[in-house]
């Protein structure tokens, strides 16, 4: 036998409790988390350009235009409104494009 005494039996290192203690959060969960709603906001915004897009595209297609060639024809469009699309078709129209418009109410 030794001459030191028996040593207790330590209960220390065994965890009873069902509940293990929460961890922190490491940085790459943190990054990942950040990463995944950066992504979101992204897709949200290709969503609304795409939503842009398909308005312009209208615009373009003519969906306004041809309701505002109708109501010049039946006289039901003012003519403080008729300047200001002249007004705006000056800055935007190609020698082509304005050539098109002479002859017209909207003749820029």
């Amino acid at each position: 036998m030794s001459a030191f005494p028996p040593r207790p039996l330590s209960y220390a290192a065994v965890n009873t409790d069902p509940n293990p203690p929460e961890r922190p959060r490491s940085r790459v969960e943190i990054a990942e988390e950040r990463l995944a709603a950066t992504r979101r906001q992204l897709a949200v915004g290709k969503r609304r350009l795409r939503d842009a897009s398909v308005r312009e595209q209208g615009i373009r297609d003519g969906e306004v235009g041809r309701a505002m060639w109708h109501l010049a024809s039946q006289g039901q469009l003012a003519d403080a409104v008729i300047e200001l699309i002249r007004a705006e078709l000056r800055g935007h129209l190609t020698p082509a494009q304005a050539a098109a418009f002479r002859g017209t109410v909207f003749e820029p």
